[in-house]
């Protein structure tokens, strides 16, 4: 038979058909039902609840009556008691949220939930927050709506029982602990507060039982030893979480006379006046922790010494298995305290080839000889070796060894820094040779100390030629060279100094020197190190650029494009013949008085951007008129201009008329607003159709159900059956579309808290069961609108959908210099390669849905300005990327600026 099991209601088998001897409705109403709970159910179509009527008593203990208005309901009420309330919300009259707010106004906490269409998720919410105790959508195949909702009846009016026996057995447990020998306390934490204390508890502290329950919140911290209570009311704050907690836990706590007392406490998670609280039990053990507390105190202080040292300490037993071994032992070895506790000797540290030599040396010293530190190779947990030194002494207990401790110095370090030293001559000299430009090393003297290939080449000395010679002879100018030398003591270092390096042969080599001076490891200096820059090149690009500037004079002459040269000052240094035309002659005026008609520069514009330090391209636009006195629009886009050093010196202004593409904007603009007066009109019309036809979508529905019941299991019939079903479904989720669609870009986008809206769609999905929801985008807010929640809702709809296997869904996001990154991620099957590009095309399917799911996601998103990728793995699951780019926050700001002002 068919069982009301929620989400996961499904038929036995398909041997065990429903009962062929299906019983017509009006046997089922007037049979008798022992224990019925009676149900209410209010909807405004009559032909919706006669087949519901009939669906929902095939299999369940129910009675049930329906109503056609929320006023029909309410007299109902007055004459007959009822176990639940099912309401629809979209009713004439009043609508199934008054409803639920009437009754609960009333103080009538019956059972109500609320039975409504898919796409009312907002209401679906506003009803869980004035009370209701469910929210069914009524859409989607019969079997499973109707299982849900029966479910949902049963398991609500059952928790419901439940409480209600739970007060009944309150008052005995009460009796039990009031005479428990034990100390008992329930505390809750919001406030603070001791709602119960047995008369044990008291007399442990010194208090009565209504002295403790009536303590403030610093009174009853207070209780506790100030160097105890964070360890205390942090478990305190995991029990009330529901986290697993270690048992049983020992802490001091302060009498009323102010003395200390150690207890022991049992403590677990239980529900007080139906807020979570926490029950501890608690005995007395002063007595044995003190004298335990001195014993550990005493070995703590060697642990602590032994943590502290940077090298292993180790104990071992006569057989030389390890007894102890400090934390470092453990970083060092990669063996674990665990590994050490279940038996390791010390010999299984040092490489096969060194344990003769170790046994010899743990012999001599249990046998009472004396022992030299001794150099060996370890092995740790994974194989790797390190040289370590070893000094070791018996350790002795009662006049007798019973072992040995001992240091292990890890000699690694020592042994890097004795290589380096030699590396780093290699490496140096690696560096210098590795450069293409001349380098050398001068002492203070003058002297060349040392060079690279690169100067050899230029000179066309050798390297044994040129080192003790004095470098300022291998230069055009030698005085030149040595004030350029002096210039580096004196102010530390110089850049891009001008000299010529005369090669054997007698060529010439024009370079640009950059020096620093150079110290020892005491501070001292040592000479300069200096590396030229060949500018041949350069100097032959300078002429060239100076050959292209005066192509660019004579190209845009004749172009239809404007360009300026703007000095620092804003004054005009050079213009085309296109501004000549609209402006007449400029060269020498201000540029923003004779291009823009301004009194003073426009803090938009990019001359003043450049001049203000940005280099990056900029835009803006600005009206004007020409020389004739003729208006004119015209688009301006600012660079600069740089000398060899990077300095900017001026700027270019490149201008574009864009003024037939102003008269294109204002005539789009018209059309839009036409086009949102039809859309306008559009919108209303669909929303009226769209909850009528759904009404009638779901009656066809059921009434296909009870069809399916009568047919059995007729093949040819089934199939046929199975066509008109979806058709229906299709029918019903493009009309779903269709309302979502025609929403995308109509509410202006604001502020939006993306965890919260990440929630409230989950909240909508009721069929998520165990998977694992993870949200880990608490403070993010971008700018949204409404379908923001539709959009994560589609997304887990399509989790459950096509992710057969999903157990976790994740939403994650990173902040990167370009925007914010947000991730959607399944553990679910994922989607194959060959199906990716055609992912989000309108109508795409592999046969499980409409194909419009992914494409309304996609419009959704290009309207936000956003983009929308999928990075999954098959068989990983599916991960979609969100980017919001920071233009969007941006350009938002500046919207909402202009709009305050």
């Amino acid at each position: 038979m068919l069982t009301m099991s929620g989400a996961n209601a499904r038929q036995d088998s398909n041997s065990k058909v429903i009962e062929s001897t299906f019983q017509p409705a009006f046997i089922m109403e007037t049979s008798e039902k022992k224990n019925a709970r009676r149900i209410l159910h209010v909807d405004d179509d009559l032909g919706f609840l006669e087949v519901s009527k009939q669906i929902l008593l095939m299999e369940n203990n129910f009675e049930i009556d329906n109503v056609e208005s929320v006023d029909d309901a309410f007299k109902k009420i007055e004459h007959q008691t009822y176990d639940a309330v099912v309401s629809d919300y979209e009713m004439p009259q009043k609508n199934g949220l008054e409803f639920l707010q009437k009754l609960r106004e009333q103080n009538n906490q019956i059972t109500f939930i609320l039975f409504t269409g898919k796409g009312r998720e907002d209401v679906a919410v506003k009803a869980l927050n004035l009370g209701a105790d469910s929210y069914i959508n009524k859409n989607g195949s019969p079997e499973t709506v109707y299982c849900e909702l029966a479910d949902a009846i049963n398991k609500t009016l059952e928790r419901k029982k439940s409480r209600e026996l739970l007060a009944k057995s309150e008052s005995k447990y009460h009796a039990l602990v009031e005479n428990s020998l034990q100390g008992i306390s329930i505390l809750l934490a919001a406030p603070l507060s001791i709602v119960f204390a047995n008369g044990a508890f008291g007399k442990i502290l010194g208090y009565s039982s209504q002295e403790l329950t009536s303590l403030s919140p610093e009174g009853i911290m207070g209780l506790v030893y100030h160097e105890d209570r964070a360890v205390f009311f942090k478990r305190m704050e995991d029990r009330l979480r529901g986290e697993v907690a270690e048992a049983c836990y020992e802490f001091r706590a302060v009498r009323k006379d102010g003395s200390l007392i150690w207890l022991s406490s049992l403590a677990n998670r239980v529900d007080y006046d139906g807020q979570p609280a926490v029950q501890g039990m608690f005995l007395d053990v002063n007595e044995s922790k003190i004298a335990a507390e001195i014993l550990r105190e005493s070995e703590q202080r060697y642990r602590e010494l032994a943590n502290c040292l940077p090298n292993i300490v180790f104990e071992t037993d006569l057989n030389g298995q390890l007894v102890f071994a400090n934390e470092r032992a453990a970083e060092i070895s990669g063996y674990s305290f665990n590994d050490i506790k279940k038996g390791l000797n010390i010999l299984q540290f040092i490489v096969p080839e060194d344990r003769e030599k170790a046994t010899k040396s743990i012999q001599r010293l249990l046998s009472g000889g004396s022992y030299t530190p001794t150099e060996y190779t370890f092995v740790r947990k994974d194989g790797t070796t390190f040289p370590a030194l070893v000094t070791a002494a018996p350790r002795i207990s009662g006049n007798k060894i019973t072992g040995l401790s001992g240091l292990v110095i890890d000699l690694t370090e020592r042994k890097k820094a004795e290589d380096k030293i030699l590396a780093a001559s290699l490496y140096s000299r690696s560096l210098l040779e590795a450069s293409l430009d001349p380098l050398v090393t001068i002492s203070k003297e003058g002297k060349i100390t040392d060079v690279n290939q690169a100067t050899e080449d230029v000179t066309g000395c050798s390297r044994e030629e040129l080192i003790g010679s004095d470098f300022s002879t291998y230069f055009t100018e030698s005085e030149q060279a040595r004030t350029g030398y002096r210039k580096v003591f004196t102010e530390g270092l110089v850049k891009d100094y001008p000299l010529a390096i005369k090669h054997r042969s007698g060529r010439i080599t024009n370079v640009l020197y950059n020096a620093t001076i150079y110290r020892n490891p005491q501070g001292e200096i040592q000479g300069v190190f200096a590396a030229a820059r060949d500018i041949t090149e350069r100097k032959k690009a300078e002429e060239a650029l100076s050959r292209e500037r005066n192509k660019l004079e004579s190209v845009t002459a004749a172009s239809g494009v404007g360009l300026v040269i703007v000095s620092k000052d804003y004054h005009v240094l050079w213009a085309n013949n296109f501004i000549k035309r609209y402006k007449g002659e400029t060269i020498g005026k201000l540029c923003y008085a004779t291009l823009n008609s301004l009194d003073v520069p426009c803090q938009d514009c990019g001359v003043t951007k450049i001049y203000a330090g940005k280099t990056t391209l900029d835009s803006h636009e600005y009206c004007s008129t020409t020389v004739d006195g003729n208006p004119y629009w015209a688009e301006i886009v600012a660079t600069p201009i740089t000398d060899e050093k990077g300095n900017v010196t001026s700027a270019v202004e490149i201008c574009v008329d864009i003024t037939e593409r102003k008269k294109n904007e204002e005539e789009l603009k018209e059309s839009i607003h036409k086009n949102e007066l039809i859309n306008e009109k559009l919108s209303v019309v669909g929303s009226l159709t769209r909850h009528d036809v759904g009404n009638k979508l779901m009656v066809m529905k059921s009434n296909m159900y009870l069809l399916k019941k009568q047919v059995g299991d007729n093949p040819k019939l089934a199939k046929y059956l199975e066509g008109i079903d979806s058709a229906i479904k299709q029918s019903d989720e493009m009309f779903e579309f269709s309302r979502y669609y025609e929403k995308i870009g109509v509410e202006k986008p604001s502020k939006t808290d993306v965890a919260q809206c990440f929630n409230q769609a989950a909240m909508l999905l009721p069929s998520l069961g165990t998977i694992k929801i993870v949200n880990d985008c608490q403070g993010l807010e971008v700018m949204a609108d409404s379908l923001l929640k539709q959009l994560f809702y589609n997304f887990l709809d399509n989790s459950l959908k096509h992710g057969e296997k999903v157990t976790q869904i994740q939403l994650h996001f990173t902040k990167e210099c370009g925007g914010v990154k947000l991730f959607y991620e399944d553990n679910g099957v994922g989607i194959p390669e060959a199906n990716k590009p055609k992912l989000f095309h309108e109508g795409f399917s592999t046969g499980k849905s409409t194909g419009l799911g992914l494409f309304l996601i996609k419009k959704m998103v290009e309207a936000y300005g956003w983009s929308i990728t999928e990075e999954g793995e098959l068989g990983k699951g599916a991960k979609f990327v969100i980017s919001v780019p920071t233009s969007v926050f941006e350009n938002q700001h500046a919207l909402e600026n202009q709009s305050a002002n």
